[in-house]
Formats: C-alpha cells, structure tokens, sequence
C-alpha cells in the first residue's frame, strides 16, 4: 500500500485479491505503517516520536451498508468478535448469520489445467483438412467462442496461456480430436485427476488509501496537545466526508444484460461496508524511527445489497482497478 509523497493530496485504490492473508494485514492496527512489535526497537523509536494517535480507535467501521448486517457505522472496529465479523464482509458473508451474500467468483484448479498450445495447433490441423478458419471449427456457439478466446489469450501470453481441461474435454469432443495424441499421459493424468477442483478468484474488496501534504503531518506532529487534536480531527472529517462521496459516486450496482442492443440497469444501493485504519506515521526506513504522516486506508468489501435487495459485487469500474484519484 504505497502512500502519495510530496505536496499533493493524493488517493490510491488497490485491489484487495483473493488471498485472506490481505484481509488480516488489514486488520492489523499498523498494517505495515509505522514499526513492528517484533522490532527490537519498536517500543523506544514510538517512545521518541511521542506523536502516535490514540490506540483506542485505529480501526472503526464505515459505510451506509453496514445497517443491513447490524454493524454501526462510525464505531470502534476492536477484538477478534470485530474482526470475524471483518473477515466474513470480505468473504461475501452476513457477519451475523453466516448466510453467504455473494457468491466468490472461482476458477479451474491450476492443476487441472492445460496448455492451450499444443491444442490449438491440433484444431488449426482439423480446420485446415476441412478448408474452414480454426475459429469456426466448432459446430456450437459456446465452442466457437471458446476457440476464438483461446486463440486470443495464446496470441498475448503464448505457451503460457492454459485451460481447464474440462473445458479442452468438451471440445475435443465435439470436434473429434483425441486429447491422448496432443498430450503426454502424465500431464492428461494429473489435469484429469483435479478437473473437479476450483481456487477462488477475483477480489474480495478494495483498499482506498486517502493522503494528505506532508506539511500538516509535521505541524500535527510538533504542535501542542490541543493544536494536535484540532488538526487531526479536521483530518478525520476530510476523509469521512471524502469516504461519503465516494460512496455516492461507486456504491452503485447493475442489473441486467449490458451489449448486443440492450443496455443494463443501474440501481442504487444502502451504501459501501467497510472499515478504516487511521494511521499517523509513514513506512519506516531500516527500522528508524517512521516519519509523522496522517493517512488512511479505507477497506471497501466487493459487495452491496441494491434498492432491489439483492446483494451483489461493485459494479463501478471506479473500484475495480488500481489507480490514482488527486
């Protein structure tokens, strides 16, 4: 999570993957920003800086969706009751109840893939003893939209690109190509023996980290206890009434089919679920005592029930990439 340097406020989104291990970095009251307990000198460099916030609230819940899971928006996230209830946002399900919300998009097991190579050649073979283009092969309309992404993906990624061998088994089936004489039997095998196995993918939410000029962070940082506090919670008003703008522009969801002459819904929805990690001080550099730096991460879940009720993913594109707001 890189925080903007210089003079200029800057906002970052980074996608939050499928990996749980990112949702508890988040968790975490420093998450990277400031020094580790497992630092030897961790407890004296915070000593010396003397400019740390308040422990009590590092972490505290946000979002117009958190009402329909029970959550307060605005109230201290703290404990492991807190966190469960984090971790089951981020997996798509309703803290209280357990109900999955959203299901996770998965894919193919790794290893129950195959290179697509060896069998677009066999299919470009095939196509050319029938004098049609590889691409239209297929009798089916699912099979010709598959040959051609195919096509496409090993155009970009070559040798690499690899496919679900169910997938490989449906066409070989309906074009009559046998998988045995494209494929050495030990790698047939292994694809076969975990066809049936999928990894989720996708991410599970969005990290929004809000910056601010540096200079503040040094007048917050050197100012008098009352001066401090002045200072801080204006920053915190900032990034809250930046957060409920946010929410305006992304916390929308589509509904319907969108190409081919018809254009999808949007619908409004109870807002974003999430929560925020203030912090005060920059990265460390080799274990000195971290610059002041106020900023915050703000954890967005990759879901939100529409004015229909349903839950679903963000539709905005605005939260679904990494990239740079000013």
């Amino acid at each position: 999570m890189g925080h903007g340097g210089g003079d200029v406020a800057v906002a970052w989104v980074t996608a939050i993957g499928p990996a749980i291990a990112q949702v508890d970095y988040r968790l975490e009251a420093s998450a990277g920003c400031g020094l580790s307990r497992e630092h030897g000198h961790a407890a004296e460099a915070e000593a010396q800086a003397g400019y740390r916030m308040d422990e009590a609230d590092r972490l505290t819940w946000f979002g117009g969706g958190l009402a329909e899971v029970g959550i307060t928006a605005g109230a201290a996230l703290a404990g492991e009751a807190d966190k469960a209830k984090a971790r089951a946002l981020m997996d798509g399900v309703h803290p209280q109840t357990g109900e999955r919300l959203v299901e996770p998009k998965r894919a193919a097991h790794p290893r129950g893939k195959l290179p697509a190579a060896p069998f677009l050649a066999a299919v470009e073979e095939l196509a050319a003893a029938r004098g049609v283009p590889a691409t239209e092969v297929a009798a089916s309309r699912w099979g010709r939209a598959r040959l051609a992404q195919m096509t496409r993906m090993v155009a970009r990624e070559g040798e690499t690109h690899r496919v679900a061998v169910k997938d490989l088994e449906r066409l070989a089936g309906a074009l009559g190509v046998d998988l045995g004489a494209v494929y050495e039997a030990r790698e047939l095998t292994v694809a076969r023996a975990h066809r049936a196995e999928t990894v989720r993918v996708g991410d599970r939410g969005f990290d929004l980290t809000i910056d601010i000029p540096k200079t503040p962070s040094v007048w917050w940082a050197l100012a008098d206890p009352q001066a401090a506090a002045l200072l801080q919670n204006a920053f915190r008003e900032a990034v809250t009434e930046t957060l409920a703008e946010v929410e305006r522009w992304c916390g929308y969801v589509m509904r319907g089919k969108h190409g081919d002459g018809r254009t999808a819904r949007r619908i409004p929805t109870s807002g974003l679920l999430g929560w925020v990690m203030w912090h005060d001080v920059a990265r460390p550099v080799a274990g000195q005592t971290p610059d002041p730096h106020l900023h915050a991460h703000a954890v967005i879940a990759h879901m939100v029930c529409g004015a229909d009720g349903r839950w679903s993913t963000l539709a905005t594109a605005a939260g679904s990439s990494t990239g740079m707001w000013r």
